[in-house]
């Protein structure tokens, strides 16, 4: 299990909300604590704003960060520019990163629990990134197929991934997903034609890149295809044709693809005619 400091000056807000989101992110999976440089308590609308959004910090204490000295962390998060200038020395075992947010109810022309609400959202983000790239394995990531309740997430990961969503089929009964929990993070389709089948929407979060994820959903589209009867499968890239020539598939020219595959939005359009066409033998 990890251990992991949140500091800033007070102890007050800021580090509050953030130790109250990453324990609640990191479950069982780390001990979260907080503390300040100048403690001075914990503020009610810290209290208040988390549990508008289902997160009990109605327990936490104020703590000076010196009662911390003798522990070790793995991860020692400043979240004030005040905290990260007095912040002292820990075992060099400790990962530190600095992440500062604006100090709630302290910002010109915005009412104290707006902004307390404000800085929450932000620091929410930021816990779920931080959880996201440091503690998730890829053993804590399923993939099942998609549904239609599916579409909305899987539309915003195609639109924030610079992908067609235009051709999206109606259906999503060749479309696989990949969750976090319950959040989607990544996504993978196939379009079948005959005993051919075009690989699509291939996406993960940024905050999730680099455990597995793309594999994972690649190894089923696969194997369905397989159980479909599908013998090659082919792609378009802009960008990844490296990482698809590691994953079994090779290069062939647009005039080798076949019938089915240059008919298709994304060959005919959608993607330039710049792009890699790719093929995998199954």
């Amino acid at each position: 299990m990890k251990r992991i400091l949140v500091l800033c000056t007070g102890n007050s807000a800021r580090s509050q909300i953030a130790q109250g989101y990453l324990q609640a992110f990191a479950g069982n999976r780390a001990e979260v604590y907080s503390a300040g440089v100048a403690p001075h308590g914990v503020n009610p609308l810290s209290v208040q704003v988390m549990a508008e959004d289902g997160v009990d910090i109605s327990h936490h204490t104020s703590n000076h960060v010196d009662e911390y000295a003798g522990t070790a962390f793995d991860f020692v998060i400043t979240v004030c520019d005040n905290a990260r200038e007095q912040c002292p020395h820990f075992p060099s075992s400790a990962e530190l990163i600095h992440q500062s947010f604006p100090d709630p109810g302290h910002q010109p022309n915005v009412d104290a629990l707006t902004s307390f609400r404000q800085v929450r959202d932000e620091i929410k983000t930021f816990s779920q990134n931080f959880i996201a790239s440091k503690l998730t394995e890829q053993s804590d990531i399923t993939v099942r197929s998609a549904t239609p309740d599916d579409r909305e997430a899987i539309e915003n990961m195609l639109k924030n991934a610079s992908l067609p969503i235009s051709d999206l089929p109606e259906s999503l009964s060749n479309f696989f997903v990949a969750n976090f929990e319950s959040q989607i993070v990544g996504i993978a389709g196939l379009e079948m034609f005959g005993k051919i089948g075009l690989l699509r929407s291939v996406a993960v979060d940024p905050a999730f890149q680099k455990k597995g994820i793309a594999e994972k959903l690649l190894q089923k589209i696969k194997r369905h295809a397989e159980e479909s009867g599908i013998e090659d499968i082919y792609l378009i890239t802009n960008t990844a044709d490296q990482y698809f020539l590691r994953q079994g598939f090779h290069p062939i020219t647009r005039a080798q693809a076949p019938e089915a595959i240059q008919q298709t939005a994304q060959f005919s359009g959608l993607c330039p005619a710049s792009s890699f066409v790719m093929k995998h033998a199954l």
